[in-house]
């Protein structure tokens, strides 16, 4: 049967999408979040963080339950202190 191939024995298996972080190709699982991407490249703690998908700022408060989709383009950018 094609199309349940994610099925078996009454669970549902995670698929693998396609993302781009800084323009680098990604692959993430499908439920990731961009709290669970932020997490991974060890950035989600820091300070003087911004994000963007798509071109489009996503607040502090949105990160924890935005859910990523395939192809997103995903802009990360962390404040540095100079002098």
């Amino acid at each position: 049967m094609t199309g349940w191939a994610g099925l078996k024995s009454g669970k549902i298996k995670n698929f693998n999408m396609i993302i781009f972080v800084n323009d680098i190709e990604k692959t993430v699982d499908d439920t990731c979040t961009l709290k669970n991407l932020l997490e991974s490249m060890n950035l989600y703690e820091q300070k003087g963080i911004a994000v963007a998908v798509n071109n489009s700022i996503v607040t502090k408060k949105n990160i924890d339950e935005y859910i990523l989709k395939n192809n997103d383009r995903i802009i990360v950018i962390q404040a540095a202190q100079g002098g």
